[in-house]
């Protein structure tokens, strides 16, 4: 990949193994950025996604294609053509969605009762055992608090904005030994709240983490969580991960989807 040119790899990055009506419309991306400076890719690739119908290039698909593409291995390049491409996706995702995450510890509703009801609710409706992440729906008790006054205040407050339910909430099941990769959310998660339901470690309580990658710091940023933790992500313009468990360790997330609203 050394010989290719940063726009050429975002390209690339972008469009995957897209066939059809979606490979014409990467040839004209290229088209666009044809003899653009590297200083100004991002803003050239803004203003081809806001011309274009759909806004396709910065649909939770087209990044996390990008995203899958320069970091295989869930690392962000170190060096080279990659890591300038990488730099440049961060920032485009800044510029479109805005990124940020905001790790709120334990909330004061949050309460040991709640939490112990959401693992055994979490549990009641757990899908088969399996060596990668599930999800599961919602019951009665998480839909509930996904829609509560209190932490919708709570998130409006962390967030600086005011927002409002999309009335998206699951629970996330990771076994041991398991990885989220580096993803950003689907379109219906503006902002994601995440409750840490259950970490366990060798039938102890373990600690959960995040790691966050944003434009303009130098490293990742690592929030760590313990059970009853709660922490917000601008879920469609922030790329993140979650730490790899151990052998003897497996979690329950929590995730509830919010939007800016009035």
């Amino acid at each position: 990949m050394e010989s290719k040119s940063v726009q050429r790899i975002l390209i690339d990055a972008f469009s995957g193994d897209v066939t059809g009506d979606s490979k014409e419309f990467f040839e004209e991306l290229d088209n666009h950025l044809r003899g653009v400076s590297d200083d100004d890719l991002c803003a050239q690739l803004v203003a081809f996604d806001l011309a274009a119908e759909g806004h396709p290039l910065s649909t939770s698909a087209a990044i996390n294609r990008a995203v899958r593409f320069l970091a295989p291995d869930d690392e962000p390049p170190h060096d080279g053509l990659e890591r300038e491409a990488w730099r440049i996706l961060l920032s485009f995702l800044e510029l479109r969605h805005g990124s940020g995450v905001y790790p709120m510890g334990r909330l004061s509703f949050i309460s040991d009762p709640l939490i112990r009801g959401l693992a055994e609710e979490a549990r009641t409706d757990r899908p088969d055992a399996s060596t990668r992440r599930t999800t599961g729906k919602a019951g009665d008790l998480l839909a509930g608090l996904a829609v509560s006054r209190q932490l919708r205040e709570a998130v409006s407050s962390a967030v600086g904005t005011p927002v409002i339910p999309t009335y998206d909430a699951l629970y996330e099941y990771d076994p041991p030994e398991s990885s989220a990769r580096c993803h950003t959310d689907s379109d219906a998660f503006e902002f994601t709240t995440h409750v840490l339901v259950e970490h366990t470690a060798d039938r102890a309580e373990g600690q959960s983490v995040m790691i966050v990658f944003r434009a303009g710091e130098v490293s990742p940023k690592r929030i760590a969580l313990k059970p009853g933790d709660t922490v917000v992500i601008r879920g469609r313009g922030t790329i993140h991960r979650w730490e790899r468990l151990g052998a003897k360790e497996h979690r329950i997330l929590s995730a509830i989807g919010f939007r800016a609203g009035p």
